[in-house]
């Protein structure tokens, strides 16, 4: 009974679903008339519904519930406060490859437009069309070459700004201001 084939964190159907489902089948294979059985699926169907519809408005009302999701919500902010609109964002790896809570708070911090992510590990081209950039990368990457980042950034007038540090789901990233005057 459950609805989804495999769970999107490990690929496989939690065995919660395929008990219950199980239970549910025995409940309901239980009453002969088949007009009570509809009768019954109908009240099940209609539990899960109104659960499901709960839990919804629930995450609607109250979206950031985790002590994580509030900490990087809260980060989100701070980035928004700080960053200029018009400067650039470079990761330093695909977009794709950024856990998609990663993802969605940096687009929530472009203002939804994924075009103003620069996600290459090459030096953005347009690096002088803007004031101000802040890069994300992971711990390792920083770890591999700051220096590098720094003489780019440093060849084109910048200097660093604030930092921000990301703890999130075992990976650590730094997303690193650097601005220079106009």
């Amino acid at each position: 009974m459950c609805s989804a084939p495999f769970h999107p964190m490990c690929g496989r159907t939690p065995a919660i679903c395929l008990f219950a489902g199980a239970g549910l089948e025995y409940f309901v294979l239980k009453f002969r008339l088949p007009t009570r059985r509809r009768n019954v699926i109908a009240t099940i169907v209609g539990v899960l519904l109104i659960l499901a519809l709960g839990s919804l408005a629930r995450d609607i009302a109250f979206p950031y519930q985790t002590k994580k999701d509030r900490e990087m919500s809260r980060l989100a902010d701070e980035w928004i406060s700080l960053r200029d609109p018009a400067g650039g964002v470079w990761l330093k790896r695909p977009f794709n490859d950024t856990p998609f809570d990663i993802d969605w708070y940096l687009l929530k911090g472009v203002a939804w437009d994924r075009s103003r992510i620069y996600d290459l590990p090459a030096v953005p081209p347009d690096l002088d069309s803007h004031a101000e950039w802040w890069v994300l990368e992971t711990r390792a990457e920083e770890s591999g070459a700051p220096s590098s980042q720094q003489s780019v950034f440093a060849a084109h007038g910048y200097a660093p700004g604030r930092s921000l540090d990301i703890s999130f789901n075992r990976s650590n990233f730094k997303l690193q201001q650097w601005r220079r005057d106009k």
